[in-house]
């Protein structure tokens, strides 16, 4: 066999052993412990997702899946510390779409939405402005017209980035700009809000029990449409502010994760979401269950990314 030859052999058996390694991986995967790293606090709605998602994977998968709760900057906290860690498929991160849509376009954080890929969503958030219920207004349109003629301070719990986004449109209508409180999630900005220490705040989900007890009162839906759990809230649009951004639940993990543990991952994610337990549990946290594999939830990032820098734009006017 003369050195062409050779060589030719050499990089043939390189490559297939590279091609025999791969599939031995994927096939082998997951063989160790998943941790699943989730963007915000215990005990809220995206935390609850976070653990019935991953619980039924491991099923799936037939391996073992920890939550691991790293709240703080509106998931960028769970994000940056998900993008150190090897893009092998045992480290996921667990948020909302905003920490890769929305965070990176206003700062020059430690990642952007390149330093991941997205293997699935599984539900959207039907996200709304709420308040105490002892508050003498019935919707932000009466907020905003009590401004124009009153100097009293009003405060405004805020979650991440994208309702603060809201909150910007809002002030860009106001007579006096509402005052920001900011909060690491919504269970704590709940809490502010029924202990009377705040008079608004952005909440994701499980504000519908809280609103129909008489604990709290819906001001405005952030949707493109009112929702069938609050239909007598106005959107943002019918009050006059031009914006609507629903959230997703979205898992992720570091660009140059294996395609095939991607491919598993997405699967199972998506099937998790189709489960009746799910969907009971998206019922009770108000928020609508639609499972998005990978390529389809990315898109969805995507065109996210794109309303985000044309409202920022606008902002910057």
């Amino acid at each position: 066999m003369n050195l062409a030859a050779k060589a030719l052999f050499a990089s043939l058996a390189f490559a297939t052993s590279i091609t025999v390694g791969a599939v031995a991986y994927a096939q082998a995967y997951p063989d160790k412990t998943i941790t699943v790293v989730s963007g915000f606090p215990a005990g809220g709605g995206t935390d609850a997702i976070a653990r019935y998602i991953s619980n039924s994977v491991a099923k799936t998968l037939n391996g073992t899946i920890i939550v691991e709760n790293r709240p703080g900057a509106g998931g960028g906290v769970a994000a940056t510390y998900v993008k150190g860690r090897p893009a092998d498929g045992y480290t996921i991160l667990q948020t909302i779409s905003g920490t890769l849509s929305v965070e990176p376009v206003f700062e020059q954080l430690e990642y952007t939405r390149d330093d991941y890929i997205v293997v699935g969503a599984v539900a959207r958030f039907q996200e709304a402005i709420v308040s105490r219920a002892d508050l003498p207004w019935d919707n932000l349109g009466e907020v905003l017209d009590g401004l124009k003629n009153s100097d009293e301070r009003v405060t405004y719990g805020s979650q991440a980035r994208n309702d603060r986004m809201v909150l910007a449109q809002i002030n860009a209508h106001a007579a006096r700009p509402l005052v920001v409180v900011p909060f690491s999630g919504g269970p704590d900005l709940r809490t502010a809000l029924l202990g009377g220490h705040i008079d608004l705040g952005f909440s994701g989900s499980r504000h519908v029990p809280l609103i129909k007890n008489g604990e709290l009162k819906a001001m405005a839906v952030i949707g493109e449409e009112r929702y069938d759990s609050l239909p007598d809230t106005p959107t943002l649009t019918e009050l006059g502010i031009p914006f609507a951004l629903n959230m997703y639940s979205i898992f992720a993990v570091p660009a140059g994760t294996p395609d095939d543990v991607v491919q598993k991952l997405s699967d199972a994610i998506v099937a998790a979401a189709k489960e009746p337990g799910f969907q009971k549990l998206a019922t009770k946290l108000d928020i609508v269950a639609i499972p998005l594999d990978s390529s389809k939830a990315s898109d969805m990032v995507d065109a996210q990314i794109k309303q985000v820098k044309e409202t920022k734009a606008l902002m910057d006017e």
